[in-house]
């Protein structure tokens, strides 16, 4: 008998609604033009009908007309948290939390009916409905997963143990592969997706790399295998996990040696392997007999950052030690540059900022020249020799993967970081975030490639110098995908303007380059 993390209904039918007509006429009445009303009237109906002792069959049907609404709201839902910022707007979070609840409701329900199923007895407890009991609670679960994914949340308590048990009570009958009627997706299928979604640090990743992310695990999830331990050989680490556990899989080197360890299973991801191999050598060809090949090179950098992650897993390089301090911060490269170019919007040689570049602040248009969001404060929860981990809320100053930051402790100068990942967290979604510091002393500069298009303009900058790096050579902070080996660019400081060449890529992230460059031969290139 199946036995998973959901409480038993105990209220009786006639306090839910409970009847499929009764379902359908209120739901057609439900204002679809508001959605955040809407969803938290249909979270409470189905939180009810979870809690309402029912024939199986009914809650069957029931379940199955809450499903169909929900296939309408929660993309409005998802629509509304991703238009807005979610580590800054309260309507953001809310509509993002709601859309949660929502999955999580429905999610409780598919489970509450697979355990009633697998009680059933007697000639008309027909392994049919036993096995769409599971694959549906299988089905949910990964929906689940995947709107956690991208909305930075950490999935709640009991759900990776309550995935395994649905997974491994359907292969103990002999029925993780029976697919939904008419379809071809099965409970190994859902399992299979959620897995290889638990063995990627999705908080880690900007929404564009998230969304590419899914559609992967979606398309080739089915190439992971199952195996028992016993198939790891020393040496050679593989993602693995406990089916009596509450966590996805997690890289191990090599085998434990441990009485314990019978119980481990490992995720085989060669199969996997090979197939983006084979996708990232069709797209290496596309982009070499393309005339622009921007879209196909950025397909190309999603492959590459994939195979990495499935195949090991990020260490912990320092130790974290608890800290109760404050940092005072600011984000994104425009914030910056005003706030390190002497709080103005003037560059030191009197030239001021072409309008285009102004911020817009998403209510009144470009700032006209008004000074960015004052410093926020937030708790710094531990430290590290490379970074810290902060906690709190940043109103006007969004937190997102690949983000710049300013910050600095008390009585500390600023120095340049960089949001290496992001939780939201809890019911009023408070931002976690991990944060790598990346150097002091930035400085406002304003760059242009030699070789562009005439109508092209100076843009913001920061420079981390060669001092504050020892061994290395200064550093250019651009924002977008401006990179290339050799490539000349005018910069301008307060010394005036140079030509400079880059040299390397020191660090890439979804909306910024840091690139090491030297003083170059003035080219040929037109003067701008």
């Amino acid at each position: 008998m199946l036995k998973l993390s959901v409480a038993p209904p105990y209220i009786d039918a006639s306090l839910a609604m409970s009847d499929l007509g009764q379902l359908n006429d209120w739901l057609r009445q439900r204002p679809l033009g508001q959605p955040l009303e809407c969803a938290e009237q249909l979270r409470q109906a189905l939180e009810q009908l979870n809690r309402a002792r029912l024939p199986t069959a009914q809650r069957a049907k029931l379940l199955d007309r809450h499903q169909q609404e929900h296939k309408i709201l929660l993309p409005l839902l998802e629509r509304l948290a991703a238009n807005g910022e979610l580590s800054t707007q309260h309507r953001a979070r809310h509509a993002a939390r709601l859309a949660q609840h929502l999955a999580l409701a429905l999610h409780n329900g598919y489970k509450l009916l697979a355990m009633e199923r697998s009680e059933e007895h007697g000639l008309l407890a027909l392994d049919k409905y036993k096995t769409e009991a599971l694959c549906l609670a299988m089905r949910s679960a990964r929906q689940l997963a995947f709107l956690y994914a991208r909305t930075y949340s950490t999935l709640p308590e009991g759900f990776w143990l309550d995935c395994h048990r649905l997974f491994f009570h359907a292969l103990e009958k002999g029925w993780e592969n029976i697919p939904l009627p008419g379809q071809a997706k099965s409970p190994a299928h859902y399992y299979r997706q959620t897995l290889l979604l638990g063995m990627t640090a999705s908080n880690r990743m900007a929404p564009a790399l998230i969304d590419y992310s899914l559609l992967l695990i979606r398309k080739h999830a089915d190439q992971l295998d199952l195996l028992h331990l016993g198939h790891l050989t020393s040496g050679h680490g593989s993602f693995a996990f406990q089916p009596g556990s509450d966590h996805p899989p997690r890289f191990i080197s090599e085998a434990p040696d441990s009485p314990s360890a019978q119980g481990i299973w490992v995720v085989d991801t060669h199969s996997l392997e090979a197939e983006l191999k084979s996708k990232l050598q069709k797209l290496q060809y596309l982009a070499r007999h393309q005339q622009s090949p921007f879209e196909v090179e950025e397909e190309i950098q999603h492959v590459l950052y994939l195979t990495m992650e499935w195949q090991s897993a990020i260490l912990r390089r320092h130790e974290r030690l608890p800290s109760e301090e404050e940092v005072e911060l600011v984000s994104s490269l425009s914030t910056i540059w005003y706030m390190t170019n002497g709080a103005a919007w003037t560059f030191p040689n009197g030239e001021a900022l072409p309008q285009e570049l102004l911020p817009d602040n998403g209510m009144h248009g470009k700032l006209q020249r008004m000074p960015p969001p004052l410093p926020v404060r937030m708790q710094v929860v531990n430290t590290s020799a490379s970074g810290m981990l902060l906690r709190g809320e940043a109103q006007y100053h969004p937190l997102r993967a690949g983000e710049l930051l300013l910050l600095r402790g008390s009585s500390q100068p600023w120095q340049l970081a960089v949001v290496r990942w992001v939780n939201l967290c809890g019911e009023q979604m408070e931002t976690e975030c991990g944060v790598e510091l990346v150097g002091p002393q930035p400085e406002a500069v304003m760059t242009l490639p030699l070789l562009t298009h005439p109508n092209d303009h100076y843009h913001m900058a920061l420079r981390l110098p060669a001092a504050a790096r020892p061994g290395k050579q200064p550093q250019l902070v651009l924002g977008g995908r401006q990179y290339q080996r050799q490539r000349e660019f005018y910069l301008l400081d307060r010394q005036g303007r140079q030509v400079v060449s880059s040299t390397s890529l020191s660090l890439q992230t979804a909306g910024y380059q840091f690139m090491e460059y030297r003083p170059a031969v003035l080219s040929t290139a037109a003067h701008h």
